[in-house]
C-alpha cells in the first residue's frame, strides 16, 4: 500500500504527463530517471491522453516513481523551463526565426507567432524591452493581439544581464546542447535566482508566459 501523500503526488504527476512543457525529454534526462522510468512516462502519457488516469498512476508507481524521483523531476523541470525561456530570448536576439520556431514547437506558444512578419514584430518588442522602452514594447505586444494585462513589460531579459564573455559561452553551450553548462553559466552570473515566480511579461492570450518565469 502506497502512502497517501505519494498517491496524491503521483496523481498530479499523471495529470501533467501529456504536457510537452511539463515533462519534456530533456527534463526527464536531467532528472536522471532510469530507462524503465522514462518508458513508463511514455506509457502514462498515452493512458492519460485516453482518459485512463488510474492506469497512468499505476504505471508510474510500478516504475518506482516515488517522492524522491518527483522532487528531482520538479527541480529538473524548473531548471529546464528557465533555460528554455532564455533560449527563446536568444533566438529573438539573434534574429533566428527557424530556431525560434523549433523552440516553441509542441508548446503553448506554437501558433502565436507563425509568420516572419509576426516574428519581426515580436523581435522589435524584444529590442525595445532590452533598451528599457517598455511602453513601446507593450504597444507591439498588444498589436500582436495580447490583452494589456498580459502584455506588461517591466524588466529586461535575463540574457541581457550576461557579460559579453558569459553570453558567448552560453551561446556556445547552447549550440552544443550542453544544458548543464548553460545552467552553470546563468547560475554563476547570479541570474537563476532572479527569475520571478510569477512573471507578468511576455504573457500570451491564455496567460502562459513566453519569457523567464
Amino acid at each position: 500500500m502506497y502512502p497517501k501523500a505519494l498517491m496524491v503526488a503521483v496523481a498530479a504527476l499523471a495529470l501533467t504527463t501529456s504536457s510537452a512543457q511539463a515533462y519534456s525529454g530533456k527534463a526527464l534526462a536531467r532528472a536522471k530517471l532510469t530507462e524503465s522510468q522514462r518508458a513508463a512516462f511514455t506509457v502514462a502519457q498515452e493512458l492519460q491522453a485516453e482518459g485512463d488516469l488510474e492506469a497512468a498512476k499505476g504505471v508510474l508507481l510500478d516504475a518506482g516513481i516515488d517522492q524522491e524521483v518527483i522532487e528531482r523531476l520538479r527541480s529538473a523541470h524548473a531548471s529546464e523551463h528557465k533555460l528554455h525561456s532564455v533560449e527563446i530570448t536568444a533566438a529573438l536576439s539573434e534574429n533566428d526565426y527557424d530556431a525560434f520556431l523549433d523552440l516553441i514547437e509542441g508548446t503553448k506558444f506554437e501558433g502565436i507567432v507563425s509568420s516572419r512578419d509576426e516574428f519581426r514584430l515580436l523581435r522589435a518588442a524584444h529590442q525595445y524591452r532590452e533598451h528599457g522602452e517598455f511602453a513601446k514594447a507593450e504597444q507591439i505586444l498588444m498589436q500582436l493581439g495580447l490583452p494589456r494585462e498580459y502584455a506588461v513589460v517591466s524588466r529586461k531579459s535575463a540574457l541581457s544581464q550576461l557579460s559579453e564573455a558569459e553570453r558567448d559561452a552560453f551561446m556556445t553551450a547552447r549550440a552544443a546542447n550542453d544544458r548543464d553548462t548553460m545552467e552553470a553559466i546563468l547560475e554563476e552570473a547570479g541570474i537563476l535566482d532572479t527569475f520571478p515566480r510569477h512573471a507578468q511579461s511576455w504573457r500570451l492570450k491564455d496567460g502562459s508566459a513566453i519569457q523567464e518565469s
